[in-house]
């Protein structure tokens, strides 16, 4: 059971010593007492609702995690794929360069240097594409997680702020009513 938030039998008592009549006394305290079990959110609850929002945020991150490692294989197993479909390219490429060479020697060593300067250039774009691509996906993902923690963050910060509002609101309120009570101050 949750401490209590509001101590019922000390204001009574300092009602009646203050001159309040009894049954007064009793009945203010327990409004007063019911007023503020209803506004106010006890250590218990508020624990319950950071716990919950941290288990939120650990789930994100998480969930961010497994994404970013998806995204990762992903893209190794695609440039994987591309450096096998190169190499058994450059393998045909090579097997029939090496058979037109027999026929004709000078005229296919000049094809045989253009074309390794072209599949050179083509590799070099490609790894070029892919590492910007593999780049781009990494920033992408730094800049979710960034962006979901300052979401979260910020989210916090303006239910403490709020609380801390509530809080000072609730206070003065209290304080009020003793004002407004005989004999307060």
């Amino acid at each position: 059971m949750p401490a209590p938030i509001f101590d019922t039998l000390r204001y009574s008592k300092r009602l009646k010593e203050a001159g309040v009549p009894e049954p007064q006394a009793e009945v203010q305290a327990e409004l007063l007492a019911e007023a503020l079990v209803d506004r106010l959110a006890s250590k218990e609850e508020l624990i319950r609702v950071e716990a919950g929002l941290r288990a939120d945020l650990t789930k994100l991150e998480t969930s961010l995690r497994k994404e970013i490692e998806t995204s990762r294989v992903e893209l190794h197993r695609e440039i994987e794929v591309s450096r096998a479909a190169t190499k058994e390219d450059f393998a045909k490429l090579e097997a029939s360069l090496r058979k037109e060479i027999e026929t004709n020697r000078v005229e296919l060593h000049r094809e045989i240097e253009s074309t390794r300067v072209t599949a050179k250039e083509d590799l070099a774009k490609l790894e070029t594409s892919l590492r910007k691509e593999i780049e781009a996906a990494r920033v992408s993902a730094r800049e979710d997680t960034a962006r979901v923690r300052a979401e979260l963050h910020r989210d916090i910060e303006a239910s403490k702020v709020e609380i801390i509002k509530w809080l000072i609101g609730a206070s003065g309120a209290i304080v009020a009513l003793i004002k407004l009570l005989p004999g307060g101050h």
